[in-house]
């Protein structure tokens, strides 16, 4: 195995990722056991890579209305409304495992069977023959990708979406309000966009700083205005969405950006820099990742540094652009990192850069403009404010968020739910 040299010197300790201790308690589904999406080679269209077909419940009736689909499993057989009848009627166990797979999509919009096996804490999910993934498919509910390896590869795992389609709401009817709410989270139904190789590999991501890092909560792609404080006015030109967020213990919000293309990234650097120069609070910053292309891939060396150093050279001129930006100190809250700084080669780790969340701000000296920060060291950017802490408590509700992490104290949402059937007045007078 190959590692790509770092651009942080002095910080390089490469190490199998299998040595690291992982927070998953079943280690058939750690990252050390996950098919790695970026070195995978997954999804890489421009040099002829592998690509995903993805299949609706809709289009396979269609194809055997047309007498050209292929036999289904018992399982998928089944009717959409006898799949719906199946997860709502089955086991609580079989029922509540149905609903962390939909909850596991709505958050991270796009992953491979093993990352949400591994979400939820269930071998059988990645197992194609058992998966619950099936009866899910059947009710119209999710989506699901195949990838065909050439030949002398392995089978890939299967990949799964939720399906903007689906009826959704017949089997929120059904829920309790706890798990409409570990679904969907007031979330909009299968939302996001569907970029396959992005988003896998940002929930590769989030799932790999889940599980190494000591962090408070892990999200996937989450809208910009829960991220920042309240106070914080959004401009309408902002991103929609972070690619992820993590959040440091303190409440410290760290949004991830996975970037693989160049056209766009000014405007979305720029948005960024304007939200973050009104937010008050500094409980904000934002970490682009550079998840290209490998330079470890033949004739791709040259290329994958020129693409690093737009990135770069795009956030340097952004972040202090306007003396908003730079009176609010933006430029130490928008970072840059490469999935090969924390990740140099397939099934490797540097693991003082991984364990501090390293990423690189443009505040050093004009010799070396770019200074590489820890952003898991509480001495950075402290977060004093406690009510930042409540979304590591609130998170836990959600049954995306990966299970390891949902342990402990959860919100009570009663005043919220009485709140929403206009009760609120009288509770609050029996309460007292």
């Amino acid at each position: 195995m190959v590692a790509v040299p770092s651009r942080l010197p002095g910080r390089r300790n490469v190490v199998p990722l299998a040595t690291l201790h992982s927070a998953i308690p079943d280690q058939r589904l750690a990252a050390k056991a996950r098919l790695d999406p970026f070195f995978g080679s997954m999804l890489v269209t421009a040099s002829g890579g592998l690509t995903a077909s993805w299949m609706t419940r809709r289009m396979s009736t269609r194809f055997e209305q047309l007498g050209i689909a292929h036999r289904k499993p018992v399982k998928r057989s089944l009717s959409e409304e006898e799949a719906l009848d199946a997860i709502v009627n089955g086991t609580a166990k079989w029922r509540r495992s149905c609903l962390e797979v939909l909850g596991a999509l709505s958050v991270w919009r796009t992953a491979t069977s093993e990352q949400v096996a591994a979400i939820i804490g269930d071998p059988k999910m990645a197992n194609e023959w058992r998966s619950q993934a099936h009866v899910l498919w059947a009710a119209g509910l999710v989506q699901e990708g195949t990838v065909t390896p050439p030949a002398g590869m392995n089978h890939f795992p299967r990949l799964y979406r939720l399906d903007r389609l689906g009826p959704w709401e017949k089997l929120a009817k059904h829920l309790r309000f706890e798990e409409w709410l570990g679904v969907i989270g007031a979330r909009q139904w299968g939302a996001g966009a569907s970029h396959d190789r992005h988003n896998l590999i940002a929930t590769e991501i989030g799932l790999r700083i889940a599980e190494f890092c000591r962090i408070g909560t892990a999200l996937g792609e989450t809208p910009v205005r829960n991220i920042v404080d309240p106070s914080c006015s959004v401009p309408a030109r902002s991103p929609r969405a972070a690619d992820g967020v993590v959040v440091r213990r303190d409440g410290l919000r760290i949004a991830i950006e996975a970037t693989a293309a160049i056209t766009g990234l000014d405007e979305k650097v720029s948005a960024w820099a304007d939200i973050l120069s009104r937010d008050e609070s500094r409980s904000t910053v934002v970490v682009f990742v550079d998840i290209w292309r490998s330079a470890t891939e033949a004739g791709m060396s040259a290329s994958a540094g020129r693409f690093s150093h737009n990135i770069r050279q795009v956030v340097a001129r952004e972040s202090s652009a306007t003396m908003a930006r730079v009176s609010a100190r933006v430029p130490e809250r928008i970072g840059v990192i490469r999935w090969e700084d924390w990740f140099p080669g397939p099934g490797l780790v540097d693991d003082g850069a991984l364990l501090g969340l390293t990423a690189e701000f443009h505040t050093g000296p004009r010799e070396k403009p770019w200074a590489a920060v820890d952003l898991l060291d509480p001495s950075f950017n402290p977060v004093r404010d406690p009510a930042k802490r409540e979304v590591i408590t609130n998170a836990r509700s959600l049954y995306g968020v990966p299970h390891w992490l949902r342990s402990g104290e959860k919100r009570d949402w009663t005043h919220r739910l009485v709140r929403w059937a206009g009760l609120e007045p009288a509770f609050e007078s029996y309460a007292a």
